[in-house]
C-alpha cells in the first residue's frame, strides 16, 4: 500500500546510491523436478503519491467481553519436516503450455504474466480468522461477499489476486499464550484458507497470499476488547520467531498444501513493504531506511533473518513461488540474500520523481536472474513531475510499459478504487499469456 516518505527517502544521495547499483532483469530459474520454476523478467516501475496503505479499520462495535481462542500447546496438524516442492497433480505438462508469456512466473505447468489486482482485504486483519468482537466476518463466515468481488474481478479480466492474510495479528486467527508466544492457528483460520481457495477455483482466479505487512509492527495493544499482537518481539526474539514459523507460517502453508484447490496459490508474498519498519541501513549499499514513526522498528539484519526463516517455512510446505513485497526499487538490494523465486517491487509517485521507471530499471540496479512482478501501482496512474519534465502516465500506459520492459506481472492497488476497463483492456491484448 502506498506510503509518502519524507524527503530523506528521495535525497539526491539516495538516488546516486540506488542508480549506482545496477537493477534487475530477466532470468529464468528452474527448480528441481517437481519444483516450481520461475521464468525471467526484466523491470520497470510505477508511482502515485498517496498516504500509507496501512491499517485503518472502522470498529464495528465494542464487546463487553473478549473472546480468546483456546491456545493449543502444539500445532493441530504437524507439517512435514522435509520440504514439499511437488507440482500440483492437476498441472498439465510443460509441453502443453501453448502460449508462455515471454516474461512470467511459472506455476501449474505454465509460464504466465501475473495480471490482476490487489484485493488486499475486505476488513483489515479480519478476512482470515474474523474479529467477532467487532462484527467483522472472515471468508468462511461471509463467502457471498467475497464471491461477488471475485466474480467481478474475473469478468473484468483479472487473473491473479494479491490477498493479505495477517496485515496485523488480531482476531481469532492465531492463538497466543500468556507470554505472547504464538501457539497455533484456529479452526476458523483453517476454514478460511480452504474457503478462499474454493472461491478462487470457482471463479478461475489465482492467489498471491501476502502473509504480513509493515502495519504489524505497531505495538501490542488492546482496542475495544480485541488484542493486536505486534510483530516486533516475534522478529527480534529467536525463540518467539521460531514459534511463529512452526505454529503459524508452516501451518498456513500446510493448510494450502492439503487443499484440493492448492494449485490456486501461485505465489507467496512474505511481507508487504518491510522497509517502513526498519531503522538504519543494510549492508548492501542501499540508501538508509526511514521507518514510520508509529512503528516499532527493527534493524535490517533482524528483518532479514525473519524473512529467511519465513521463506524456509513456506518453501518447506508449498511449491508456489515466494517473494518479498518491496516498497520500491530504491532499496533494490535489501532482500537479495532472502531466498525468493521472483522479485516484487511497488511503485508510486514519489518513486517516479527520483527513480523514473524508464531509466532506473531492475536490470540497472542488479535485480537479475529472476522474474520481476510489479506488486502494486496506482490505478490513478502517475502524476506529472514538472520539475523534471516527466509527463503524467495513465495506468493503462504504465501497464503496457511494464510488459514491454520485460516485467513478469503487474497488480494494481487496489480493488476499492480499481479500473475494470483498464484491466479488461490489457487482458484482451494478451488473452492467453495472462491466464494460468
Amino acid at each position: 500500500m502506498p506510503y509518502r516518505p519524507s524527503f530523506a527517502h528521495v535525497s539526491l544521495r539516495g538516488i546516486g546510491l540506488s542508480i549506482a547499483m545496477a537493477t534487475m532483469v530477466a532470468g529464468c530459474s528452474s527448480a528441481s523436478e517437481g519444483d516450481i520454476a520461475v521464468a525471467a523478467g526484466a523491470g520497470g516501475a510505477d508511482g502515485g503519491s498517496e498516504a500509507p496503505k496501512g491499517a485503518t479499520c472502522e470498529l464495528c462495535g465494542d464487546a463487553s467481553t473478549t473472546t480468546t481462542p483456546t491456545a493449543p500447546t502444539t500445532p493441530v496438524d504437524e507439517p512435514d519436516a522435509s520440504p514439499s516442492r511437488d507440482a500440483s497433480p492437476d498441472a498439465p505438462p510443460a509441453s502443453q503450455d501453448v502460449c508462455p508469456a515471454p516474461h512470467g512466473v511459472h506455476a501449474v505447468g505454465k509460464t504466465r504474466y501475473m495480471h490482476g489486482v490487489n484485493l488486499a482485504w475486505k476488513n483489515f486483519g479480519a478476512d482470515f480468522g474474523g474479529i467477532p468482537q467487532w462484527g467483522q466476518k472472515s471468508v468462511s463466515q461471509d463467502p457471498e461477499a467475497f464471491t461477488a468481488w471475485m466474480r467481478t474481478m474475473k469478468t473484468s479480466g483479472a487473473n491473479v489476486v494479491r490477498w493479505w492474510v495477517f496485515p496485523e495479528m488480531k482476531g481469532d486467527g492465531v492463538a497466543f499464550d500468556a507470554f505472547g508466544v504464538p501457539t497455533g492457528i484456529s479452526a476458523t483460520l483453517r476454514a478460511d484458507i480452504q474457503k478462499a481457495l474454493e472461491l478462487a477455483n470457482a471463479n478461475d482466479l489465482r492467489i498471491v497470499f501476502t502473509l504480513y505487512s509493515f502495519d504489524g509492527f505497531r505495538p501490542t495493544r488492546t482496542e475495544s476488547a480485541v488484542v493486536t499482537h505486534g510483530l516486533h518481539d516475534l522478529v527480534v526474539d529467536p525463540a518467539k520467531r521460531d514459534a511463529l514459523m512452526t505454529n503459524v507460517v508452516s501451518q498456513v502453508a500446510f493448510e494450502v498444501k492439503n487443499s484440493p484447490n492448492r494449485d490456486r496459490v501461485v505465489g507467496w508474498d512474505l511481507i508487504n513493504e518491510p522497509e517502513w519498519a526498519i531503522s538504519g541501513s543494510d549492508a548492501y549499499g542501499d540508501p538508509q531506511f526511514d521507518p514510520m514513526p508509529d512503528l516499532q522498528s527493527v534493524t535490517h539484519p533482524q528483518m532479514e533473518a525473519f524473512l529467511k526463516a519465513m521463506s524456509a517455512a513456506v518453501h518447506g510446505q508449498s511449491s508456489a513461488a515466494v517473494s518479498v513485497g518491496s516498497a520500491g526499487i530504491k532499496w533494490a538490494k535489501a532482500w537479495s540474500q532472502v531466498p525468493q523465486d521472483f522479485y516484487q517491487l511497488h511503485y508510486y509517485g514519489w518513486l517516479y520523481e527520483y527513480f523514473n521507471y524508464k531509466t532506473v530499471t531492475p536490470a540497472s540496479v542488479g535485480l537479475v536472474g529472476k522474474p520481476v512482478v510489479m506488486g502494486e501501482f496506482p490505478w490513478a496512474g502517475l502524476p506529472a513531475v514538472a520539475s523534471r519534465s516527466y509527463p503524467a502516465v495513465s495506468a493503462s500506459q504504465f501497464m503496457k510499459d511494464l510488459w514491454d520492459a520485460g516485467y513478469a506481472g503487474a497488480l494494481g492497488w487496489d480493488y476499492s478504487d480499481w479500473s475494470p476497463d483498464t484491466v479488461k483492456s490489457f487482458a484482451a491484448s494478451h488473452p492467453c499469456e495472462t491466464h494460468y
